[in-house]
């Protein structure tokens, strides 16, 4: 009986029970902490989320998101809810005692209060700039609103059955919203460079730094090569809207009509004239768009653009050679045809074709479409004349063979009588048939009644007896 009654004593003993009564102060202090601990910081993510959607410029990127998803002060204050509970939790294990386990969770947050006050900069900078570039935006706004900057924008519909023409804004962006926004970001960069050089954070400053400094320093160029690409792109609407009213003053369109490469369509609006002011513009903004990317200092672009003009020009070029090549050989075929006979027809359209095949060789080489040089397009040439030799000659040989026997006959039988070993004979004959036509007549006398004597033939020749 006296291990159970000392067992009894230990457990009655004064000092178990202190320690065991501060175990339980100590787990239910903890919890109490934890309890309260998650409610403060739940109203304290719940109040730093709420006053982050109200920014402007978050409230703008709300907007746009999908709905249903989370706003950007409600992630934010969620990262914030996890930190603090995070601080309550060692604040809590601290008070049961296990320091040990909390070691590494204090070491973080002294560096979270280290940077602290960075971070309070940061955020005040950043607040700051944000809100001057707001207030900035809508005085711009206003400004350009004031001077009617947004009537470029306006479009006049046509008429209604009532007569009254209806006018059109673009208010999903009009001309005074743009210019304001970008103000902002123009303000809105330094601003948020500032507010990270702000923290000293090196891994995160340098790298930041240098990417919006970039921005900053391109943000001159860009505005230069936009004025360039807007300077070029009035310089040729203006040649080109020149071109399309002076060359049809000329008869541009009717020449090429009458030509037949570019027939005059007004409905449709394919003229000649439209063709060629469509390819001045073109070649007008290539050559804005070269100096714009030579601003940008984007070589690979430039270099790319450049190598787009020279093999436009080339083709263009080729195109042109390929065309008159086109248009001479109509122009022959019409020529040939004036004659009317069956064989010029034949060689219009031999000769017809074999310009047309002549400049569409010349004026693919010259586009620089060949892959060997040149080379490539004259075998190609070599080759189709010499079908076209063969062609020719044996078509020649089966229709002289087949359908020219009779006209064959009838030159052999000339060239046979105008041959100088055949005349004799040809004279023997011609004496033969005067003979023959003497006998004939006088056989004619004999049986007409007027005749008064008698005529005889025999060996001799003819006799004529009284």
């Amino acid at each position: 009986m006296e291990p159970y009654y000392n067992f009894a004593y230990n457990f009655t003993d004064s000092e178990a029970l202190a320690a065991s009564l501060a175990w339980v102060f100590m787990i239910v202090t903890a919890g109490l902490i934890l309890v309260v601990g998650y409610f403060i910081c739940k109203l304290i993510a719940s109040l730093i989320g709420s006053g982050i959607d109200k920014v402007p410029f978050i409230k703008k990127v709300n907007e746009d998101d999908v709905p249903g998803e989370e706003t950007v002060g409600h992630g934010i204050g969620q990262v914030l809810f996890y930190l603090l509970f995070l601080f309550v939790i060692a604040i809590a294990l601290s008070v049961v005692g296990l320091s040990s386990v909390i070691q590494p969770v204090e070491q973080m947050w002294g560096e979270i209060l280290t940077y602290l006050p960075n971070i309070i900069a940061a955020v005040v900078i950043l607040g700051l700039g944000l809100l001057l570039a707001t207030v900035v935006r809508k005085l711009t706004e206003s400004v350009l609103e004031a001077v009617g900057a947004d009537s470029f924008f306006h479009t006049t519909k046509p008429a209604d059955k009532a007569g009254t023409a209806t006018t059109s804004t673009t208010a999903k962006a009009p001309l005074s919203s743009a210019i304001g926004w970008i103000v902002f970001t123009l303000i809105a960069i330094p601003v948020i460079l500032a507010s990270v050089e702000a923290l000293a954070i090196e891994s995160i400053t340098t790298p930041v730094s240098v990417m919006l400094g970039a921005i900053l320093a391109a943000i001159p160029r860009i505005f230069i090569a936009l004025v360039i690409l807007a300077i070029s792109y009035l310089i040729a609407r203006f040649v080109a809207g020149l071109i399309e009213r002076v060359l049809p003053q000329f008869g541009f369109d009717d020449y090429f009509a009458k030509l037949g490469l570019i027939e005059s369509k007004e409905e449709s609006g394919l003229t000649a004239t439209k063709a060629v002011s469509a390819v001045t513009m073109v070649a007008i903004m290539l050559f804005g768009a070269v100096e714009a990317t030579r601003v940008l200092d984007f070589q690979v672009l430039s270099d790319f653009v450049a190598i787009v003009i020279e093999q436009g020009g080339q083709i263009l070029f080729g195109t042109l050679i390929i065309a008159f090549g086109f248009f001479f050989a109509n122009i022959v075929g019409r020529v040939l045809d004036a004659t009317g006979s069956g064989i010029s027809d034949n060689l219009a359209l031999v000769v017809k074709v074999a310009i047309m095949v002549l400049s569409v060789i010349l004026g693919v080489s010259r586009m620089g479409l060949d892959p060997k040089d040149g080379i490539f397009i004259l075998n190609i040439a070599e080759y189709l004349v010499m079908a076209f030799a063969v062609a020719v000659g044996v078509g020649g040989a089966i229709a002289f063979g087949l359908g020219g026997r009779e006209w064959a006959g009838r030159k052999l039988e000339e060239w046979s009588a105008k041959a100088p070993s055949m005349k004799k004979p040809a004279a023997t004959t011609s004496a033969a048939k005067p003979a023959t036509t003497r006998s004939s007549s006088t056989a004619t006398k004999k049986k007409t009644p007027s005749s008064t004597g008698k005529t005889t033939t025999g060996r001799g020749g003819t006799k004529k007896t009284d």
